[in-house]
């Protein structure tokens, strides 16, 4: 009797030592594979990312071609709703007539004022800029900025040349656009597309 005790706790020792160890065996395994298991999440989740960012770029490209296509058809449809307009009334036909004289005659009163200030010819606009970029001249022109009026320059105003320049070879053809001062002949501003 007076063992009972005695062998009763050793025993429930015993029997202890080894319930510990499996339970911080068991304890020590699931925080592991709670390691991997989030550790195997990591990629899915950046690829998962990756490919959420991926649609909304090309969704948001979708809509913004389906934007210009909109716009372009209701410019379309303005433009053609306008010339049958023109065609059955003939005051409004008279009136953009004399509108499109107009402004032809301001483009040219422009244009004859840009020429006037101009100090650097169109060639040696051309040589600025395929020094800077070699390659073959695709687009060209004289442009003024800060009008006053029709045909008149502001003071702030600045005449430049627009030169677009086609580089490289057939595989990866670039377009450098350049602009030059139409007084001093300096670069204003270079782009490539």
């Amino acid at each position: 009797m007076r063992r009972t005790p005695w062998l009763m706790a050793a025993a429930c020792v015993l029997l202890a030592l080894p319930c510990a160890a499996a339970a911080s065996f068991a304890f020590h395994f699931a925080v592991g594979s709670q390691k991997a298991a989030l550790i195997a999440e990591v990629p899915w989740a950046v690829a998962q990312e990756s490919q959420e960012k991926q649609e909304k770029q090309e969704n948001r490209g979708v809509a913004i071609k389906r934007r210009q296509a909109r716009t372009l058809e209701e410019r379309e449809m303005t433009e053609r709703e306008m010339r049958e307009r023109v065609q059955l009334d003939p005051r409004l036909r008279e009136e953009m007539e004399q509108r499109e004289k107009r402004e032809r005659e301001e483009r040219m009163k422009q244009q004859a004022e840009l020429a006037r200030l101009a100090k650097v010819t169109m060639d040696q606009a051309i040589q600025v800029a395929t020094n800077q970029q070699p390659g073959k001249v695709i687009e060209f022109s004289l442009h003024g900025e800060h009008w006053e009026a029709p045909g008149k320059l502001a003071k702030d105003g600045i005449v430049f040349y627009h030169v677009a320049i086609l580089s490289g070879d057939d595989a990866s053809p670039t377009v450098t656009h350049f602009w030059v001062n139409a007084i001093d002949g300096t670069i204003i501003k270079t782009e490539k597309e």
